[in-house]
């Protein structure tokens, strides 16, 4: 169904005329469709202005933060109107490195709502990194999970696969979902649309 060309042919009429039965039989569904996703668009919208305004009186940390020491990179960023935060960690860390990165991390998720989606991509992170890394990212689980987290979508490095339990093994019990990707642009499609699809 095309939104526009019902616009074009209905906007003006205050009702249907008989030859139009066929399409407006097939746009009733597609219409309603329409409505609650609307509706859901505007009620996550007003959850979004009531927290922004809460907010206002407080001080609140960056939507980003990066980093780059002894070879290791990582960026943490909130995108706001998703409830979606994205993680990104490569190299070797240390356990100062994976402090710092973590710690980061933890700087943006006040901006974060419950119900939040988050994105961890930790498929280059080497497999030669100290063992105090899975410590700090359990530790930012903890944090995450104080929230309220929906949904984890990790993109995985197939010869840590410690990191993966980091990310899984709250899951039944909190009642949150965990999912592999092997791309980022998949990962933050899928954790966007999920909930749509899911309902179709």
């Amino acid at each position: 169904m095309d939104l526009e060309e019902l616009k074009t042919r209905f906007k003006s009429k205050m009702r249907a005329d008989l030859k139009d039965i066929d399409i407006v039989l097939k746009a009733t569904p597609f219409l309603c469709r329409e409505v609650c996703r609307i509706e859901e668009e505007l009620a996550n919208a007003e959850k979004r202005i009531q927290f922004l305004s809460e907010q206002l009186s407080k001080r609140m940390p960056p939507l980003q933060k990066e980093g780059e020491r002894k070879g290791c990179k990582w960026k943490s960023e909130v995108d706001g109107k998703h409830n979606l935060l994205m993680v990104h960690m490569s190299g070797e860390f240390d356990y100062r490195t994976a402090k710092i990165a973590t710690n980061q991390m933890l700087e943006t998720i006040p901006h974060l709502q419950p119900e939040c989606c988050i994105l961890f991509d930790v498929c280059g992170i080497s497999p030669g990194s100290d063992k105090k890394l899975i410590f700090h990212l359990r530790k930012t689980m903890h944090h995450l999970r104080q929230i309220g987290v929906k949904r984890i979508i990790y993109i995985p490095n197939p010869e840590m696969s410690a990191l993966g339990y980091v990310f899984e093994e709250y899951s039944e019990k909190d009642g949150f979902k965990v999912h592999k990707s092997s791309s980022v642009s998949e990962a933050r499609d899928a954790l966007i649309n999920m909930d749509r699809f899911l309902k179709a």
